[in-house]
């Protein structure tokens, strides 16, 4: 495994900009970004203005988390959206529509920036999702690969396994480097939010280079006494949240200068600090002459016993900065934040049918909550693609067993004999499914490592897209030679993640250190092993005065997960999180009258953090100009429409005022016009695409207010 990494401990992450200067990503993520680029400056400028104050913590995921972005000028595109907009239910809001997208399968690094991830973070902040947002999720027919040239060339001695071409939804978990031109991106551990061994956390975070030269020449000369001393002060420098590692290393530094009264200090800070893994204070032979000592055996015992192997899962949180190191702090400046990103599927070049894609969506979306029959099969052959991987099959396979769940090696390629695979993880530039014994049940992640099997315009392996078609919910594959770089691919153990309840996207990047160059594709928010923290909305308002509150009562399921806290949203804009209580009341009086989604979002208790939503409607009135409480905007359509046959929609409407035009949108999209006296709408399908379609009728009113109905489904075909 390669682990040259071109970074400094911290990188630059001790010299950001201030709040000033970079507006646009602190507000949306809470985060720092570690330089601005004058292509940033007038949206940062614009939107400074409207920054946010930091939001309680997030994880896990449900469908009011993602965006789905869609290129505007391709009807499958569209379509693909329509239909996991639908099945996910992601919420109107979310859904981000782009045009002026060519048709290439790879774009600039300047052309991704300024015409995909700045306009997409630019609605996300417009729409209030910043608060609680945690991914990206892009359609069909966007460009899969990214020239990075500029960005590679510009570091320094850069080593030869850097190479230029980055995946598009690499690019959009790495947002705050892309957008503040950074090539932090192309570290071999530049995933902080991914697990990783546990050795890695005893690296030294220190971010002067000097320092750290000083500190190395110490070592070197054993002037051990000096070299703790450096550490000591440098553990000063730290928020408390990252301090407990350090203190592991400095009590070490004590112990080689035979000093085991200040060793054992740095240790009883470590423990109170919150460090978790007592295995490695026991293991450990500059402790051995400590374990008898009643101080050491009262630090063991505040410190739990979590294996020390890799760093445990947990939910993954678009707001939380993580350091270099992994470690979570509340602190912006020492570390980064990221946002998940997938794409749907991809159905040009050697990819599959927008069809295919869009029944591997149903097929996994069918399969959240139920955990998948089958067994888990990593593939061993002399090929370096899967000899790579090998050294952690053993730990993927025992944490697997552990669980209840059958998980083998198979010395082949691909598995001969018939099996139900919940998982596969092989390694070969060319495969077959239909010629294997391998079938891939509804939910399963499955992958390959080779060089090409994310890039889609070469034909010589086959691609990552072939296991969504025969059953998978997600895979991926390196959109360019990435070598036998173990970093750059899932680790083993993202079936382990899976297993422990994470979605298909955080189990992927939760097991990627380096996933740059990655094209991950397939249902990111599939979740078969997940148990929700269920609830129902046993008693809410179908309808209320504007300048009221809304009373929500809740009852939660008696087998579920205890919830922690519930998110609010209204329309899918963010209103509040609060700590969970049986009943609600939310206000409303900023929003426009007429029918409005609520949606509230359970998140459990525990490191997972999973997630679990629900929906009410409630129309809202105007006391003053509707005292009997009875008129209301209603509406009507076909359920479907051909439209070859009948491309005009007829719908008819009451409560909204004669005497003015009503618009109808799709999503976030004005698509047209019903005059005064007409009922006919007409749709196209490079206007809206095909499958199942969301309406909605708004009308503005002469006091600049608008009035607007709920959200109807009609499906459209050819």
């Amino acid at each position: 495994m390669i682990t040259e990494n071109f970074q400094t401990p911290f990188s630059s992450s001790f010299s950001d900009f201030p709040i000033s200067k970079d507006g646009l990503l602190k507000s949306i993520f809470h985060g720092p970004c570690h330089r601005i680029t004058q292509a940033v400056l007038g949206i940062v400028c614009t939107l400074a203005c409207i920054v946010l104050a930091p939001s309680k913590s997030h994880a896990g995921a449900s469908a009011s988390h993602w965006a789905v972005v869609v290129n505007g000028d391709s009807i499958s595109s569209r379509t693909v959206a329509n239909h996991f907009c639908s099945l996910r239910g992601i919420p109107s809001n979310n859904i981000i529509v782009l045009t002026g997208i060519p048709e290439t399968d790879k774009v600039s690094i300047e052309f991704f920036r300024n015409s995909i991830l700045l306009p997409v973070l630019t609605q996300i902040e417009q729409r209030g999702l910043g608060r609680h947002l945690q991914g990206i999720a892009y359609s069909v027919d966007f460009p899969t690969a990214i020239d990075v040239a500029p960005e590679v060339n510009s570091i320094p001695d850069k080593s030869q396994y850097l190479t230029p071409v980055a995946s598009i939804n690499g690019l959009t978990y790495f947002f705050k480097y892309v957008v503040a031109g950074s090539p932090a991106y192309l570290g071999f551990e530049a995933n902080g939010y991914a697990s990783r061994p546990g050795s890695s956390l005893l690296r030294p975070l220190i971010a002067d280079t000097e320092i750290m030269k000083d500190l190395v020449a110490k070592s070197q000369a054993m002037d051990w006494e000096n070299a703790a001393k450096i550490f000591d002060q440098e553990i000063q420098k730290l928020p408390r949240d990252l301090r407990p590692p350090m203190q592991i290393i400095a009590a070490q530094l004590w112990m080689k200068n035979d000093n085991a009264d200040e060793a054992l200090a740095r240790l009883e800070q470590a423990a109170l600090g919150g460090w978790q893994y007592r295995s490695a204070l026991v293991d450990d032979e500059l402790f051995q002459s400590l374990q008898n000592d009643p101080r050491m055996k009262r630090i063991l015992k505040l410190c739990k016993d979590i294996t020390f192997d890799f760093t445990p899962f947990r939910g993954f949180d678009a707001r939380t900065t993580y350091a270099p190191n992994s470690l979570a702090t509340k602190q912006p400046n020492f570390g980064t934040t990221y946002l998940l990103s997938t794409m749907l599927g991809v159905s040009k070049d050697f990819g599959i049918t927008r069809f295919e894609v869009i029944d591997g969506l149903k097929r996994s979306a069918q399969s959240d909550y139920r955990p998948i029959e089958g067994a888990f099969l990593f593939a061993k052959t002399g090929d370096v693609r899967t000899t790579t991987r090998l050294p952690y099959f053993d730990l993927a396979i025992n944490r697997l067993k552990k669980k209840g769940f059958d998980a083998k090696v198979i010395e082949e390629a691909l598995p001969t004999k018939r099996v139900q695979c919940a998982g596969l993880m092989i390694g070969t530039p060319t495969f077959q499914l239909t010629q294997s014994g391998a079938e891939l049940m509804p939910g399963s992640i499955a992958d390959n490592l080779t060089s090409l099997g994310g890039a889609m315009t070469d034909a010589s392996q086959t691609k990552a897209t072939e296991f969504i078609r025969h059953g998978a919910a997600i895979s991926s594959g390196a959109v360019t030679e990435p070598y036998s770089i173990i970093n750059k691919f899932p680790n083993p153990l993202i079936h382990d993640a899976y297993t422990d309840g994470l979605t298909s996207a955080e189990a992927f990047y939760s097991t990627v250190l380096c996933p740059y160059q990655l094209l991950i594709v397939g249902d990111p928010l599939c979740q078969p092993f997940t148990q929700p923290p269920r609830f129902q909305i046993v008693e809410a308002p179908e309808q209320i005065a504007r300048n009221q509150s809304i009373g929500l009562r809740f009852s939660q399921d008696a087998d579920a997960p205890p919830i922690d806290t519930i998110t609010c949203t209204i329309d899918g804009a963010y209103i509040n999180e609060v700590l969970f209580e049986p009943e609600l009341q939310i206000n409303t009086s900023s929003a426009p009258l007429g029918w409005h989604e609520l949606r509230v979002i359970a998140k459990g208790k525990g490191p997972l953090q999973h997630r679990f939503e629900q929906s009410h409607w409630v129309y809202l009135f105007d006391e003053s100009t509707n005292p009997s409480k009875k008129e209301r905007v209603t509406w009507s359509c076909p359920d479907s429409i051909e439209l070859q046959k009948t491309p005009e929609l007829t719908i008819t409407s009451t409560g909204f005022a004669t005497t003015r035009d009503i618009e109808v949108w799709h999503e976030r999209e004005k698509i047209g016009t019903i005059q005064t006296g007409e009922s006919k709408l007409t749709l196209s399908m490079p206007q809206v695409g095909t499958g199942p379609i969301r309406l909605q009728l708004q009308q503005p009113g002469e006091d600049g207010r608008t009035i607007q109905s709920d959200i109807r489904t009609v499906h459209v075909n050819p």
